[in-house]
């Protein structure tokens, strides 16, 4: 069994996002991460970890993924961030755990334009 979970912003109607500036100058990074989803399953692995961003010249995206059999908060240091990089889809070197949770950095370096990041989907499969 597939198992889906998606985050979803879109910012002509969601009051809930996070707004940066309501100037036009942008901050030159920041991150949003997910809740920490618990998959119920001891050991579980990610299959995929996708993304749609929509990303102006001298903006980027990159991911970071964590995973444990252990319960953990979304603030906590442990366990470890590891890289995903900024290409979607990452479909190999995720962690594995029951739970799981990722974290994306958003840059510029230009602080007139911001990329926007859509929807994150994260896959797991059921045993």
């Amino acid at each position: 069994m597939c198992i889906r979970d998606s985050f979803q912003t879109d910012a002509s109607s969601d009051p809930g996002n996070i707004i940066l500036s309501n100037s036009g100058v942008y901050s030159l990074n920041g991150t949003i991460a997910s809740p920490v989803l618990d998959t119920s399953v001891p050991g579980e692995a990610w299959n995929a970890l996708t993304w749609d961003a929509s990303l102006e010249t001298g903006t980027s995206v990159s991911f970071e993924v964590r995973a444990a059999d252990s319960i953990f908060a979304a603030g906590d240091a442990l366990p470890g961030w590891l890289d995903a990089g900024g290409v979607s889809p990452v479909m190999s070197g995720l962690p594995t755990g029951r739970y799981m949770q990722w974290r994306a950095t958003l840059s510029t370096s230009d602080n007139t334009v911001t990329p926007v990041l859509h929807e994150v989907r994260v896959y797991h499969y059921e045993s």
